[in-house]
């Protein structure tokens, strides 16, 4: 994505409020991840987004609206 990009949350699924108290279950799978040594990569799972505009910048988020932040704030906590 470009960084004039932007992406919305839309209303048809839950909002980010209801995922936080998944974040321990989140953290855990990580750790079993790293932990197995697994040779795979990690499964966060599909996202899913419509296009707003022609020109190409303005994305609805369709499926992946707890995920993508969640994995988001995840990295930034790396960084």
């Amino acid at each position: 994505m470009r960084e004039t990009t932007s992406a919305f949350q839309n209303t048809r699924e839950r909002t980010l409020g209801t995922a936080t108290s998944k974040l321990s279950n989140f953290l855990q799978d990580i750790d079993d991840y790293i932990a197995g040594k697994s040779e795979t990569p990690y499964y966060f799972g599909h996202f899913l987004f419509e296009n707003l505009k022609s020109d190409g910048d303005n994305f609805d988020i369709i499926d992946g609206q707890q995920r993508l932040p969640t994995i988001e704030i995840f990295l930034l906590t790396l960084v």
